[in-house]
């Protein structure tokens, strides 16, 4: 399900605390398995980002490559069925103020540093201020359709990217159209005023 706090008035403060205490409900419910959160779903889009590996910032004139990016939640890998390869996961301590972290996809690994060890490995996104530093590869997944190459993708923490806009992920024991009523209603009660959109399994 997919919902906006921007559209609610939420400010930061307010949206990570509603993020946290969504996914606390979403995991108490008889039957999830998982719950994490997302703008995007594999074969569901991404925004994409321009990134410059340390040594070729934008000022010395490089183009630069292109990546998709997703800003995730703790227990997003692990509600998406998405594998670890190398390294860690995101973890609560990847919040705002920590060192900026970022996992990536063996597409990006491959793209941007060819033949190296991609863990410890620092960039920047096009107009970023800091470098993110790489902590984690995970499997590569569809990111537009089936049929396609395997596409460069960095995931970001949530809690180092504030996104208002998020797709709540649920992975389920049973049926996840039996649970849905519930999911929506246990989470709307959290701010009734705030419609939940593109419900679907």
């Amino acid at each position: 399900v997919q919902f906006d706090l921007a559209a609610q008035g939420f400010d930061r403060v307010r949206g990570e605390d509603f993020h946290r205490r969504m996914l606390e409900t979403a995991r108490a419910i008889p039957g999830v398995r998982a719950a994490a959160l997302s703008p995007n779903l594999p074969m569901g889009g991404g925004i994409g980002r321009t990134t410059f590996p340390e040594g070729q910032e934008a000022a010395t004139g490089t183009a630069g490559q292109f990546t998709n990016a997703n800003e995730i939640s703790v227990g997003y890998f692990d509600a998406l069925g998405i594998s670890l390869l190398r390294g860690r996961d995101i973890n609560d301590m990847d919040r705002d103020g920590a060192p900026r972290v970022v996992v990536i996809n063996g597409a990006m690994a491959k793209m941007v540093w060819q033949g190296q060890d991609p863990l410890g490995k620092r960039f920047k996104f096009f107009g970023d201020q800091e470098f993110r530093q790489v902590v984690g590869v995970v499997e590569d997944t569809k990111i537009f359709t089936l049929g396609e190459d395997a596409q460069p993708q960095a995931y970001i923490p949530v809690l180092q990217q504030f996104n208002p806009t998020m797709t709540l992920n649920v992975r389920t024991q049973a049926d996840g159209e039996a649970l849905l009523p519930m999911l929506r209603r246990e989470v709307q009660a959290l701010q009734p005023t705030m419609p939940l959109t593109k419900r679907q399994t």
